[in-house]
């Protein structure tokens, strides 16, 4: 619980649709190894959210269809969720912080080896 208490991190994502190419802009925030999406910063309750336990974050993979950049997957089972940072420096930090919820330690070397030759 220790731990839960300190992984607290929030900003804007966008979510893709899962019936469309389209994304949603949506004020996330990270806590309690749960996100929390809101339409934006101002909302009060949240719209949804997702229990990152057992959670697995990667990058999409080429059969996924995925053309943007800056983009994460959340999969758990057969239930997958894409998200989108506007900038690498972001995207580093949500999956610097969603890996520590997750504990999924198997994609460090990954994200560490894209994010050094991206920089």
């Amino acid at each position: 619980l220790s731990q839960a208490a300190t992984n607290q991190f929030s900003g804007y994502l966008l979510r893709k649709y899962r019936t469309s190419s389209g994304w949603q802009r949506l004020w996330v925030v990270l806590a309690a190894f749960t996100l929390f999406f809101y339409k934006d910063y101002t909302e009060c309750a949240p719209m949804a959210s997702l229990n990152l336990i057992d959670y697995n974050v990667t990058l999409p993979l080429v059969s996924d269809g995925i053309s943007k950049s800056n983009v994460f997957k959340l999969s758990y089972l057969k239930h997958s969720y894409f998200f989108r940072a506007e900038n690498l420096y972001e995207f580093s930090r949500w999956i610097e912080v969603i890996r520590t919820a997750t504990q999924n330690n198997t994609a460090n070397d990954v994200f560490a080896n894209l994010i050094t030759k991206a920089v």
